[in-house]
């Protein structure tokens, strides 16, 4: 069995998704892990295609019916890794070493499920510039 599972959202996000999948690669160096892209872009975008094709090591093909919950369990129903985690194409990872450090550590195996803090940024002219893009606040997402 896989270390962790990563469920990749596509809806055809050309300006982010490749920054999103790029972030994801710090998983694999470390950890055993595949990446399944849930395939929702309606607009059936071919540059979108190609750049998801370079990193993915699975494609599922969904179709759109406003329905989140769905559409996140279609990755769930291939994931074959022990972990599961969901981001969305417009997101990514400026530091992923903590969930790393978590699935890696002797105290994971006593845990069904995990939170993670995700927190909304917005990168300035400097593309290393971070700052949040509203007034602090975080979300979790279930691990």
């Amino acid at each position: 069995m896989m270390d962790l599972t990563i469920s990749l959202l596509s809806s055809g996000r050309i300006n982010t998704i490749e920054r999103c999948l790029a972030s994801l690669m710090p998983f694999k160096d470390r950890l055993d892990t595949e990446i399944v892209v849930v395939d929702t872009d309606r607009r059936h975008h071919k540059d979108v295609r190609k750049i998801v094709k370079r990193y993915a090591d699975r494609i599922i093909p969904f179709e759109w019916r406003d329905d989140f919950s769905a559409a996140r369990n279609a990755g769930l129903d291939v994931s074959t890794g022990e972990w599961f985690l969901y981001v969305d194409d417009d997101e990514w990872f400026i530091d992923g070493k903590p969930i790393m450090d978590f699935i890696q550590s002797d105290g994971s195996n006593e845990h069904q499920w995990a939170n993670c803090r995700i927190r909304n940024y917005t990168t300035g002219a400097d593309q290393n510039e971070h700052r949040y893009a509203c007034r602090p606040h975080s979300v979790c997402r279930h691990l």
